[in-house]
């Protein structure tokens, strides 16, 4: 039966404990340290063979091997990010690829493209909205001079009804507003 010994079980927690966890990017932070435990054995006989008997040694185990730290230690579902590494200066930076870079000046001339056919369009939008704008300003104009018009004409006969005028004062109106949708107003004869 192998049981580790006290000695060797303090020297792994020492060895376990001096890499610390160090800031990211720090060789303790990186990489998980093999873990080796040293088991102390008693005399005992061979089971493979009888014929065999071990005296008292120490038999090392590696229970862990090294590998990568991807995980906190606190928290085995968190991810570690560490500094940004890599190429910082432009001028540092590798060749393009072949193509690449007449690939990305087609893209660029595309957006181009349709930006210029978008503005295009806009412009034209805007100019339909303008000339629709001065077309209702028109109307609105011709509106607001018929009906004063037809208003003066209403006035001019509710007077009359009134009684406030008399028959010598009354004249004869007549309006005409020519286009379409023409008014004829004519005031009542005497």
């Amino acid at each position: 039966m192998l049981l580790p010994s006290r000695a060797a079980q303090s020297r792994a927690a020492e060895k376990h404990l001096s890499t610390g966890q160090g800031l990211v990017g720090t060789g303790g932070n990186l990489r998980q340290p093999e873990t080796v435990k040293v088991y102390g054995i008693n005399r005992y006989v061979d089971a493979a063979d009888s014929r065999v008997m071990h005296e008292r040694h120490a038999v090392y185990r590696l229970e862990q091997q090294p590998a990568w730290i991807t995980r906190s230690p606190r928290d085995q579902n968190e991810l570690i990010l560490g500094p940004i590494v890599g190429l910082r200066k432009p001028e540092y930076a590798p060749e393009p690829l072949p193509g690449e870079t007449s690939r990305e000046i087609l893209q660029a001339r595309r957006g181009i493209q349709e930006a210029n056919e978008g503005m295009k369009d806009l412009r034209e939008n805007q100019e339909k909205l303008t000339s629709s704008v001065e077309t209702m300003a028109k109307n609105t104009a011709e509106a607001e001079q018929k009906l004063t018009t037809v208003v003066s004409l209403l006035n001019e006969r509710v007077k009359h009804l009134e009684g406030d005028t008399t028959s010598s004062e009354r004249p004869q109106v007549e309006a005409t507003q020519k286009g379409e949708g023409d008014v004829v107003v004519r005031s009542p004869n005497p």
